[in-house]
């Protein structure tokens, strides 16, 4: 309903307490023109997003092991998901779950979490992944290591909204990235950017879709 922003923040002047800087996240209430700093852990926001459906918002924030935080769209905290070596999150489109992970510099982890009853559904692991996204029916994710970070084994996989392995394809030389596609009957389909174009896996093919300041206070 657009009523509510989060805004990023970063102070890099300083204090010597840390190398890169101090970020924060602020609550901002368009309606009333009121900021509102989130009382997070120690240490860096490494990621935050909008649950698709507008509901709610997640916060991934701390030095490591980080902290996942589950809030209202008014800004009220909700839960403390988990705590891991995360610096990424993913939420589905049916906002449903969410896969938090840790990329980048970090081992390539992945937990999936239910965001009805914050249960462990499933985890996973892609060492070098750089880029990671759901399909648009929730069923999937697909995540690659391309040639942008680096030049030798490059692959794709896909996996199941539980973390399982459906699809994994070392065979491909140098791939610059890799997406899902979607015809008009929405049938997932997987394009390698690499000049090639590969037959999707069988399991996929079956798919049905290839102001004041006040402080936030978190239990």
């Amino acid at each position: 309903d657009h009523k509510y922003i989060l805004v990023n923040t970063i102070n890099d002047n300083t204090s010597n307490k840390s190398y890169y800087g101090q970020s924060s996240i602020y609550f901002f209430e368009v309606l009333t023109g009121k900021f509102t700093k989130f009382n997070l852990p120690e240490g860096p926001v490494h990621d935050f997003n909008w649950c698709p459906d507008g509901e709610h918002f997640i916060i991934c924030a701390g030095h490591l092991p980080s902290t996942v935080k589950y809030y209202k769209k008014n800004g009220t905290f909700e839960k403390d998901i988990a705590k891991g070596n995360f610096n990424t999150v993913k939420i589905s489109p049916d906002s449903r779950i969410v896969a938090l992970c840790g990329f980048g510099s970090l081992k390539g982890d992945i937990e999936l979490y239910s965001l009805k009853d914050f249960s462990l559904i499933g985890r996973n692991n892609f060492f070098c992944c750089v880029n990671f996204e759901w399909s648009q029916d929730s069923k999937y994710l697909l995540g690659g290591v391309l040639s942008t970070r680096v030049k030798v084994d490059n692959e794709y996989r896909i996996m199941k909204y539980n973390g399982e392995e459906v699809v994994v394809d070392k065979n491909v030389g140098e791939i610059y990235d890799c997406i899902f596609l979607y015809e008009e009957n929405e049938d997932v389909i997987i394009e390698e950017i690499s000049g090639e174009m590969n037959e999707p896996d069988e399991a996929v093919e079956s798919a049905e879709a290839y102001g004041s300041e006040e402080t936030i206070e978190s239990e």
